[in-house]
């Protein structure tokens, strides 16, 4: 979640009181401010920045988030993992289900293409969001990759989810490249994680 409000409170715990004075406390360090005597207008410039999620005060991207974390749809295969790695092997093209935070947003894609096996002409790997196609690129850096991709606020419309989805030009069967392997799934990219969080945010 994003640092400016790493500092939750807990509604039942601490009161009305002690929430408006993390809230106003927050609003200010963001260039928000209260209302000076004589004016009209609302106490806080922007509301319904913070909301409730599950008795702690959260900011509307980070409830959506905790209230839709990212879920794997059709086009992937089992999970597979090691002692200190997972990952989920794709088809050509493989559909997650990810929240829509409301605000301009980074998809973080966490993946390795296997670009050796594919040294006479590199793989295109294309991600799109509905049917906008956010960014098609090169799938030619070896290793495991971590793109970032912008995802303005209103490609995915207005619901609380979206779908994203990975789609290579090429898949292989690792029977056919790997000597002694008896791996015969038609397989994409190797995804760790997919991830969405507001612009400008990093974990």
């Amino acid at each position: 979640m994003r640092d400016r409000f790493s500092r939750r409170a807990y509604l039942a715990g601490l009161g009305a009181s002690a929430v408006s004075a993390l809230a106003v406390r927050e609003l200010i360090g963001l260039g928000l401010r209260p209302r000076s005597a004589g004016e009209e207008e609302p106490f806080l410039e922007e509301p319904a920045i913070f909301a409730e999620h599950d008795g702690w005060l959260v900011t509307m991207p980070d409830k959506r988030l905790l209230e839709f974390p990212v879920r794997y749809l059709e086009g992937w295969h089992a999970e597979e993992r090691t002692s200190d790695a997972a990952w989920r092997w794709s088809g050509r093209a493989g559909s997650v289900l990810a929240p829509n935070l409301g605000v301009e947003a980074t998809v973080y894609i966490d993946y390795d293409s296997h670009a050796g096996l594919f040294r006479d002409r590199p793989r295109t790997v294309t991600v799109s969001a509905g049917d906008e196609v956010l960014e098609t690129f090169v799938a030619d850096a070896p290793g495991r990759q971590r793109r970032a991709l912008a995802l303005p606020a209103g490609i995915p419309g207005h619901g609380e989810v979206f779908e994203l989805t990975l789609a290579t030009d090429r898949a292989f069967v690792p029977a056919e490249h790997l000597s002694g392997s008896q791996d015969r799934r038609e397989l994409g990219l190797q995804v760790f994680e997919v991830e969405i969080r507001e612009a400008g945010i990093r974990r």
